[in-house]
C-alpha cells in the first residue's frame, strides 16, 4: 500500500522547525516600469526595467539576475535571458516571452527570483501602486497549481511491503523512493537497486557470509569470489555493497597458494568510476593481518610475509601476500577495508 511522501516530509520540517528556529528568510522581488520596449535583442523582446523598488532596501536593479521571473500586469510571464547594463534602479534587459503572447509588456510589473525547488513566484507588498489585486491572485493560483503538481509527482514515494524482496507492487521506482518493511527495515533506491537499512537504531544490514572459495566476508549481502589460477582469487564487489572485511583460513599449501607460496587476491569494485584504482596512488589497499594456528594475529612483516597492492584497472586492485607458506598452515588471512 502507498503512502504519501508529502505527510512524510510534512512531518519532518515540522519536527525540523520546532528543533531549531530558522533566521528570517529573503527573496528577491520588486517592481518597476517597463520602459521603451520593443521586439528585438537576443530574445523576444529588449528594454528598461525603470524605478526597481523592493520597499526594503535590500535588493537593487543591479541584483538582477539571469533567469529571473518578469509578470506583467496581464498575467504574462517574461524570463530575463541577457543583462545589457543595471545600476541601483535600472535594468537594461532582454526578455523570453515564457507565455508566447506576443507583442511587447507596458506598464508596472514585478520581477521575482522563483523557489528553487518547486518554482513559486514571490509576491511584493499588496501597497505598491499599479500592481493589481488580480495580478496577485493570478500568481497565488499559479503557485498552488505548482504546489499541487509537485505533491502529485512526489507523494507516492514512500511503499510498504512485507519484507524487503515485496517490491512487487512498485513498478517503476525513481530515486529516493523508500520502502517500509514490516520487519522493522527500510529500503531506499539509488536508481539502481533497492539499498536495504535496519530498521532498529539505522545503519546498513551486515553479515557474515561464505562469499566462496572459503572467504567468509562481513557485508552486506552480494560479495563473491571465485579462483582464476592455482592461488589467485577473484573478489567482486557489487556496487553500494559496504564491506567491512574478508577473511580465509588456509590449511592447505599445496592446493590454495600459487606454486611460488603466494596468495593472490584481486578485487574488483562493480560500477567504480574510471578515477580511482588506476595507480597505486588512488588504489583502494586493504590492510592485510595474519592469524596463525594458535588463534594469534600478527601483522604481515612480524613473520616476513610481504604484501604488494597494485592496479589492475579501473575498480580493480591485485594484491599479492608472498612467502605465506613460510607461515605454514594453517593461517588465517584477514582483509579489512
Amino acid at each position: 500500500m502507498k503512502k504519501l511522501l508529502f505527510f512524510l516530509s510534512l512531518l519532518l520540517l515540522t519536527v525540523s522547525a520546532c528543533a531549531q528556529p530558522s533566521e528570517t528568510l529573503t527573496g528577491f522581488v520588486g517592481k518597476f516600469t517597463f520602459q521603451s520596449f520593443s521586439a528585438g535583442g537576443s530574445s523576444d523582446v529588449t528594454g528598461t526595467l525603470d524605478a526597481f523598488n523592493d520597499q526594503t532596501n535590500q535588493y537593487f536593479a543591479n541584483n538582477i539576475q539571469v533567469g529571473d521571473v518578469i509578470w506583467d500586469n496581464q498575467g504574462n510571464r517574461w524570463e530575463v535571458m541577457v543583462i545589457n547594463s543595471s545600476n541601483l534602479l535600472q535594468a537594461d534587459v532582454d526578455l523570453r516571452d515564457i507565455n508566447s503572447a506576443g507583442g511587447t509588456p507596458l506598464g508596472v510589473g514585478f520581477l521575482t527570483r522563483e523557489t528553487e525547488n518547486v518554482g513559486l513566484s514571490l509576491l511584493v507588498p499588496d501597497n505598491n501602486i499599479g500592481i493589481s489585486q488580480q495580478l496577485k491572485s493570478r500568481v497565488e493560483t499559479h503557485n498552488m497549481l505548482l504546489i499541487d503538481r509537485f505533491i502529485a509527482a512526489y507523494r507516492d514515494s514512500v511503499y510498504q511491503g512485507t519484507d524487503l524482496g515485496d517490491t512487487t507492487n512498485i513498478s517503476s521506482p525513481t530515486v529516493g523512493d523508500v520502502i517500509v518493511t514490516d520487519d522493522g527495515n527500510l529500503g531506499f533506491y539509488d536508481g539502481d537497486n533497492w539499498v536495504t537499512f535496519s530498521g532498529s537504531g539505522g545503519g546498513e544490514t551486515k553479515s557474515i557470509y561464505d562469499a566462496g572459495q572459503g572467504f567468509y566476508c562481513y557485508c552486506t549481502p552480494g560479495v563473491t569470489v571465485s579462483t582464476s589460477a592455482q592461488g589467485t582469487y577473484v573478489v567482486t564487489i557489487p556496487a553500494d555493497t559496504d564491506v567491512s572485511s574478508l577473511q580465509k583460513n588456509f590449511t592447505n599449501a599445496g592446493s590454495e597458494f600459487t606454486v611460488g607460496g603466494e596468495a593472490i587476491i584481486n578485487v574488483t569494485w562493480s560500477g567504480a568510476s574510471g578515477n580511482w584504482n588506476t595507480s597505486f596512488s588512488d588504489a583502494v589497499v586493504p590492510d592485510i593481518k595474519l592469524i596463525d594456528g594458535s588463534g594469534t594475529q600478527r601483522e604481515p612483516g612480524a613473520v616476513s610475509v610481504t604484501t604488494q597492492t597494485t592496479s589492475v584497472g579501473a575498480g580493480t586492485s591485485s594484491t599479492t601476500i608472498a612467502n605465506i607458506n613460510g607461515v605454514g598452515t594453517p593461517v588465517r588471512v584477514k582483509l579489512q577495508f
